[in-house]
C-alpha cells in the first residue's frame, strides 16, 4: 500500500467510474477530497527567487559582454533549469517565466546604470567554478541585492 500524506488521499477511478481511495479499505468508496497543500515545495521563497533572477541577470550579462547579444530565450530556460538543479529548488512554471521574463529587462537597465562595474574583466568573475555567483565578488552582490529590491518593490512578495 502506497504512503499517503495525512492531509492528501490519494484516489483511482474503479471500473464503476466511481473514485475509490487508496488510503482507505478496498470495499470502501469515498467521495473525492482534494489535496490541500500546507505549503508549495514549487514555490520559491524570496531570496531563492532574487538569487535565482541575479543568476539569469548575471548571465545575460556575460553572454552580452562575450557576444554583444542577450541570452535567448532557449538559454535562459537551459540557465534556470541549471541553477534550480544545482541549487535543489523548485519553482513552478509561472514563477519560472516571471524571473525569466524580468532577467532581461534588469540586466538592460544594470548595463546602463553600473556602466564602470560591467566590465569585460568583473562579469566572468560573477561564477565561480561550478557556475553559481560568486558572492565574493563586489557585482555579485550589487546585482542580487538590485534584484531583492526589484521583487519587494513590485509586489512580488
Amino acid at each position: 500500500m502506497p504512503t499517503i500524506l495525512p492531509h492528501c488521499t490519494a484516489h483511482s477511478r474503479t471500473g464503476t467510474g466511481r473514485i475509490m481511495s487508496i488510503a482507505s479499505q478496498p470495499d470502501t468508496v469515498q467521495p473525492y477530497r482534494p489535496c490541500r497543500r500546507v505549503n508549495n515545495p514549487l514555490n520559491l521563497d524570496l531570496r531563492a527567487c532574487a538569487e535565482l533572477l541575479a543568476y539569469l541577470v548575471a548571465a545575460h550579462l556575460l553572454a552580452r559582454q562575450m557576444t554583444g547579444e542577450w541570452l535567448s530565450v532557449e538559454h535562459v530556460v537551459e540557465s534556470t533549469l541549471l541553477w534550480l538543479k544545482t541549487n535543489g529548488g523548485g519553482a513552478d512554471v509561472m514563477q519560472r517565466v516571471m524571473l525569466s521574463a524580468q532577467a532581461v529587462d534588469i540586466a538592460r537597465h544594470l548595463e546602463k546604470t553600473l556602466q564602470l562595474a560591467v566590465t569585460p574583466q568583473s562579469v566572468p568573475a560573477l561564477f565561480c567554478e561550478n557556475l553559481r555567483l560568486d558572492f565574493r565578488s563586489l557585482l555579485a552582490r550589487e546585482i542580487y541585492q538590485h534584484c531583492l529590491t526589484h521583487l519587494v518593490d513590485s509586489g512580488s512578495f
